[in-house]
This record gives structure tokens, sequence and C-alpha cells, in this order.
């Protein structure tokens, strides 16, 4: 485990806020994965979620959700952050036309009330910023 990552796992044992969540993380030579157990906003709930970040400047999410009113939406934005906890940039949505006045925006409908709803998608960021990244905060709403 590199220094970078024991920083990263001692500042996620002292964070524990919804709206500037850090994961559990682990690290490869060209990827890092970001993992939060769960997360909740509102009547919705987030769980087994996974960031996996490149450093070809693309990532990759996979989450699992559920709300318990149904008629819901989780809107989601990815944080990548240096080692002094300095902002680098937002992920921005890959595979699907964005919001033009919110880029970084990621949305998942969730109609049904107690009916899970498996998420996945992608983003992507500037390849430069990878050798910079030491943690990720989403900033989440339902």
């Amino acid at each position: 485990m590199s220094i970078r990552m024991i920083r990263k796992l001692a500042t996620v044992a002292a964070l524990g806020l919804l709206g500037a969540t850090l994961p559990t993380g682990t690290a490869h030579a060209d990827e890092f994965s970001f993992t939060w157990d769960e997360l909740r906003s509102g009547d919705c709930r987030m769980y087994s979620a996974t960031w996996t970040v490149r450093s070809n400047g693309t990532a990759h999410f996979d989450a699992n959700l559920i709300s318990t009113t149904g008629d819901d939406a989780w809107l989601m934005h990815a944080e990548l952050f240096d080692r002094d906890d300095l902002y680098l940039a937002n992920l921005v949505v890959a595979d699907q036309p964005a919001d033009p006045g919110d880029r970084g925006k990621f949305v998942v409908n969730l109609p049904f009330a107690h009916r899970g709803t498996h998420w996945i998608t992608d983003g992507k960021f500037d390849s430069a910023l990878f050798p910079l990244i030491d943690s990720m905060k989403l900033r989440s709403h339902c």
C-alpha cells in the first residue's frame, strides 16, 4: 500500500459526512478504485458504490440504489482531490447527453418504492490530473 493510500484511509476513518464523503480506496499503477458502503439522502439510499478512475481519463461507476417512496432521482457530483485536499476537477458525464448547465451532474431515476436499481455509468476527466489524484468526494442529493 502506498503512502498516498495510507493517508487516504486515515482520512476516511475521520470523515463521515454525506455531503463530503470520502470512500475507502485501493490503488493500482493505472487506476484508483473508491468504494462507499452506504450513503443516504432524503428517501434514498445508495450502497455498494464504486468509482474507478483510470490513467487514460476515463472513470466507471457501479452502485445499487433504492427509494422508500419512489418517484425520486439520485443526483451526484464526483469530485477529485489531491493529497493536500485541494480540488482538482469534477468527473463529467461520458456516455449520455450531459446537462448543458452542469456537465458534472450524474442522475439516475428511482421511479418505484422499495425496488432496487443497479446503476452503471461512465465519466471522464483530464488524464493529466491522474498522477495528482489522492481522494474523491461525492456530493449527493435525492
